[in-house]
């Protein structure tokens, strides 16, 4: 159990590390690397989290032959993309 939710939170935070880095990170940023990226989900931080995230928790999920951590996953994706979301919506542009 203690591995279960260890894997969940490794996989959380490389995850947001991930879309931090390649949308947000000048000089990682994949939209600043070539124009074919400058589109969603590549340029949007909660889009590209997102779809990190159930990637990952797919492969974790097959390595370890659990669906429930696949559906765990999932579930946490979508939570994370809301959060994201709603920062990303509550920022003032200046």
């Amino acid at each position: 159990m203690i591995q279960l939710f260890a894997v969940i939170l490794i996989i959380n935070i490389v995850g947001i590390f991930l879309g931090w880095l390649l949308t947000e990170n000048d000089c990682w940023s994949l939209a600043k690397l070539s124009r074919l990226f400058d589109r969603k989900p590549f340029n949007c931080r909660p889009c590209l989290t997102f779809h990190l995230l159930w990637i990952m928790y797919g492969c974790f999920s097959l390595i370890m032959q659990s669906w429930s951590l696949w559906l765990v996953g999932l579930v946490l994706a979508f939570i994370v993309f809301g959060g994201l979301y709603t920062e990303s919506k509550s920022k003032i542009d200046e």
